[in-house]
């Protein structure tokens, strides 16, 4: 049987608390840090990645992406004469390892900041330990809303999050197309819980009918119990939040039990490496997706990654190489330590970049650019 069960919307509060007292005692007494600011020595940057990228193409995607923007700016002569380098890391081992690796990149490496393309639950680790550390965190990929309410002045992040993506696709929904009788479909993992789980809030929050949840096992993707249910429901829509080959399988299970009504999907069911996977996507699921995406910066990114690695780059990259860009810019203001890095993209507003015009808010999150496509 399927499991229909209500979601904990921000486990990542204990979540948090459980990896505080589990990390404590190898985050706790850290020593102090210098970074140097000599002229004649680099200036480091960490980027952590979930997985290694011998085996992980979203991951090494990430690091492609960073790679560019690392090596224009040293064509360009550096920053003041200083050349950049890039340090990565992969978080990839046992459980925890988010938290050590960036704590070897601020107190061994001396990286005057780190850059995450990471799942939720690394991000939180790193969180903790820039937190201890006060090094400047840029987030590429996590979308969990709890980490940027945790209000640490460290953090920024460049992709809007659960929350934020949410209350597009609850609009559009809704309002829009004037739907009513939703469900939603999560995987159980970490991020697409909480991803689901804000489309629930988000629902509930504005008085619409709160839908029910379906769950299935990320591992075993079996979806016929599912549709069967659906089946008797008469649905208006479905919100599906799990993985590209998951969402596939299910639309093509939508499709050979005749069950025809639109299916729609946050911005994180784009990536995969495989274009025919994302073109089949973009066909047959209304999803979250960038307005830059045919604009002028995004298509000399895309030929200009290409052009280098040889494949066509996703969202991954695009955020990657942007959340480089960000941190690069501080550093061309003069902003090397952690307090005036923080200060400088604080202070960011309508910056130029690949997914659009970046503007930070209060919370470090970034003003949402991304558009419902369908």
């Amino acid at each position: 049987m399927p499991r229909f069960k209500k979601l904990n919307e921000f486990i990542p509060v204990l979540f948090g608390l459980i990896f505080l007292g589990i990390q404590s005692s190898f985050i706790q007494d850290l020593p102090d840090r210098r970074v140097s600011a000599e002229a004649n020595e680099p200036i480091r940057i960490g980027l952590l990645v979930s997985n290694d990228p011998a085996k992980d193409s979203l991951s090494l995607e990430a690091i492609h992406a960073v790679k560019l923007a690392v090596k224009k700016i040293n064509e360009e002569g550096g920053v003041s004469g200083r050349s950049v380098e890039l340090i990565t890391k992969s978080s990839e081992a046992d459980w925890g390892a988010g938290a050590k690796k960036s704590v070897e990149l601020i107190y061994d490496d001396k990286v005057a900041a780190i850059i995450g393309s990471l799942n939720g639950q690394n991000a939180h680790l790193v969180e903790m330990a820039v937190a201890k550390a006060q090094v400047v965190f840029i987030s590429t990929r996590a979308t969990d809303p709890t980490l940027s309410g945790a209000n640490i002045p460290w953090f920024f992040r460049v992709i809007p999050n659960d929350l934020q993506q949410a209350n597009q696709l609850v609009t559009h929904i809704y309002k829009t197309k004037n739907l009513q009788l939703l469900a939603v479909v999560s995987s159980d993992m970490y991020d697409h819980e909480m991803g689901s789980g804000s489309f629930l809030r988000v629902s509930r929050d504005n008085g619409y009918p709160e839908p029910e949840l379906y769950s299935y096992e990320h591992k075993k993707p079996e979806f016929d119990e599912i549709i069967q249910s659906i089946r008797t429901n008469r649905l208006d829509g479905i919100s599906f939040y799990g993985y590209p080959e998951h969402v596939k399988k299910f639309r093509q299970k939508m499709d050979s039990s005749g069950i025809q009504v639109p299916l729609f999907a946050p911005l994180s069911i784009l990536d995969t490496a495989d274009p025919g996977l994302r073109q089949y996507i973009s066909s047959h699921v209304t999803h979250i997706c960038l307005d830059s995406r045919f604009d002028e910066r995004a298509e000399h990114f895309n030929s200009q990654f290409e052009e280098v690695y040889g494949y066509k780059p996703g969202n991954i990259a695009k955020y990657s190489y942007d959340g480089a860009n960000v941190l690069l810019e501080s550093f061309k203001a003069g902003a090397f330590e952690s307090e005036s890095i923080t200060g400088k993209l604080t202070g960011i507003s309508g910056l130029s970049a690949v997914t659009g015009d970046i503007t930070f808010l209060e919370n470090g999150d970034v003003q949402n650019m991304t558009v419902v496509c369908q």
